[in-house]
């Protein structure tokens, strides 16, 4: 019977869709990933990046694991340490000068969420790449 149901063209459905349409959640993500990509050393917060894709803090919660399958918090730290390996071995500017440029206020926590993520500390890092030259 339910099949039957599934299968009739010519069904009227009792209750609307409400969910946000599939362009409409693309236009709203990638409105808070370009900011998230222009903004990313600056000291962000949830509300501000809801109010940009025009959601609540857990609507934007939602849709950006929904399109990234990570939260905001996660993303914006790889963001981060993705750039911070990019100075790291592509300069000599101090780590500390590094870590500030790239959205870090204390460089503990920024040691700390760049051995999470490549397995070694920053200085590891840049002698791994010294020595490839």
């Amino acid at each position: 019977m339910l099949l039957q149901l599934a299968q009739d063209k010519g069904a009227i459905g009792l209750a609307s869709a409400h969910e946000i349409s599939p362009s409409g959640s693309r236009d709203r993500i990638d409105r808070v990933l370009d900011y998230l990509h222009a903004h990313y050393t600056e000291d962000l917060r949830l509300e501000a990046l809801a109010g940009i894709a025009a959601l609540s803090q857990s609507g934007l919660h939602r849709l950006f694991r929904k399109h990234t399958q990570s939260s905001v918090s996660d993303y914006l730290i790889r963001l981060r340490i993705a750039e911070a390996c990019a100075r790291l071995s592509g300069t000599s500017q101090p780590i500390q000068h590094i870590a500030a440029d790239v959205g870090y206020g204390a460089l503990a926590n920024f040691n700390r969420h760049f051995r999470r993520l490549r397995g070694m500390t920053p200085r590891d890092y840049r002698k791994h790449f010294s020595r490839r030259r």
